[in-house]
C-alpha cells in the first residue's frame, strides 16, 4: 500500500482528540495546513454523514454537467498527471498526484488517455517549479517527499527515457 494512503488510514483509527492534536502540530509547527486538514478529515462517517456527502456530490455533478452543456463543449483535454508514466512499482508516494483525475471520477465521466510525447533524456523538474507552492494550497511535506529529499520524482525519471506522457480526454457523452 502506498505510504501516504497507509498514513491516512492509520490516522483514521486514532481517537479524534489525538488526530486533532497531531493535526494542530502539523499546522502550527510544521506549517502545512493541507496535510493538517487531511488529518482532521479522515475518520469513520455516520450514515447521515455519508448521505450528506453523497447528496453534495450529486448536486455538484448536476451543476458541473449543466455548466459543461452550456459551454457547448464536446470534451475536455486535461493533464493526466504531474509526472510521466512510472516504471513498474514506481508509484510510491505519488497517489496524491492523481488529483487531476479525481474530478472525472466524481462526475462519473468516461475518460481516455492519449500519449502526446515521451520523456526525454535528462529531463527534470526545476526546483523553482515546486518550492514554495504551499502558498498556493499545496502540501510542502508532500512536495518535498516527491520532488525534494524523498527523491521519488528523481527515481521515476532516472532511466525513464521513452516513457509516455499523456493527456486525458474527458466528456459527459
Amino acid at each position: 500500500m502506498e505510504p501516504a494512503v497507509r498514513f491516512l488510514l492509520t490516522l483514521a483509527a486514532f481517537p479524534s482528540w489525538l488526530r486533532s492534536f497531531l493535526a494542530f502540530l502539523v499546522q502550527n509547527i510544521l506549517h502545512d495546513s493541507i496535510t493538517a486538514s487531511s488529518m482532521r478529515l479522515v475518520n469513520n462517517k455516520s450514515a447521515a454523514d455519508v448521505t450528506f456527502w453523497v447528496s453534495q456530490r450529486d448536486d455538484y455533478r448536476q451543476e458541473f454537467n449543466e455548466w459543461f452543456r452550456s459551454q457547448g463543449c464536446a470534451a475536455l483535454i486535461a493533464p493526466t498527471s504531474a509526472i510521466p508514466a512510472t516504471k513498474i512499482n514506481g508509484t510510491k508516494m505519488v497517489g496524491a498526484l492523481a488529483v487531476s483525475t479525481f474530478l472525472y471520477n466524481v462526475l462519473d465521466w468516461p475518460v481516455g488517455v492519449v500519449p502526446v510525447t515521451k520523456v526525454r533524456k535528462g529531463e527534470v523538474m526545476e526546483e523553482s517549479r515546486w518550492k514554495g507552492k504551499e502558498k498556493e494550497g499545496y502540501s510542502w511535506m508532500f512536495m518535498d517527499q516527491v520532488y525534494g529529499k524523498g527523491n521519488v520524482y528523481k527515481e521515476i525519471m532516472e532511466g525513464g527515457e521513452g516513457l509516455p506522457v499523456g493527456v486525458q480526454v474527458c466528456s459527459l457523452y
